[in-house]
């Protein structure tokens, strides 16, 4: 029996390595660390009936105080996957919404719609390439935006789905998918648990990642 219908997971833990191994959701901005105004986003949303926020391990209660919502605060991994299980084994719901820290522009109606659309068909999102990205091969070929598609979180899966499927490969029981490599991060662990494939999905909004240093500075600008 499941306590909870939706519970978001937010993975905060990364060590920052492309940006002066900066924790980028803690970084302060206007007096706020920027996963408050995801975390802003996501309380607007009624759906999330509980919050988990996995942190890095080493400072575990200075980033609770940063935080400003209640939430359930956790230590992350060593890797991406060891932090998305110890976030999923605080949780008991029927579904999850799996997101970055990192990502702070998301819009409630973006979530609310990915949302909605896993609910109609189980599919996990995809949005369409910008156009203002031209495409080429190596050789000079052209390639049809129509044919690309971003995968990026926030994404919707089955709790139980996914927790199986992450066990697997820490256990070593499953070693690799496609191209022989193991799942990096979330939305591949959760296109993996679903099973069902991509759905196409508008991007309402943006999503934009906080990657370098002058991402942040456009972040301090956005949130002015």
């Amino acid at each position: 029996m499941y306590k909870r219908e939706y519970v978001a997971i937010i993975l905060a833990a990364g060590s920052g390595n492309r940006c002066f191994n900066i924790c980028k959701p803690f970084f302060p901005i206007n007096g706020r660390c920027i996963i408050n105004y995801l975390l802003d986003t996501i309380c607007l949303s009624s759906m999330f009936e509980e919050i988990v926020v996995v942190v890095p391990e080493d400072s575990l209660d200075m980033y609770r105080r940063l935080i400003e919502y209640k939430v359930i605060v956790v230590a992350g991994g060593d890797t991406r996957t060891a932090s998305m299980l110890n976030g999923l084994s605080f949780v008991n719901s029927k579904c999850v919404m799996v997101h970055e820290g990192a990502r702070p522009f998301v819009s409630v109606e973006h979530i609310e719609n990915l949302k909605n659309m896993f609910v109609d068909c189980g599919r996990l999102p995809t949005i369409t390439v910008k156009p203002v990205i031209d495409l080429a091969t190596l050789d000079g070929n052209a390639i049809s935006r129509e044919r690309i598609q971003l995968i990026e979180p926030p994404m919707f899966t089955r709790t139980k789905d996914l927790k199986s499927m992450i066990q697997l490969f820490k256990d070593g029981v499953i070693t690799a998918i496609s191209h022989g490599r193991l799942p990096t991060d979330s939305v591949e662990m959760a296109q993996i648990a679903s099973g069902n494939g991509w759905v196409r999905c508008p991007l309402i909004g943006i999503n934009y990642k906080l990657t370098v240093f002058e991402d942040l500075l456009l972040a301090e600008r956005y949130f002015k």
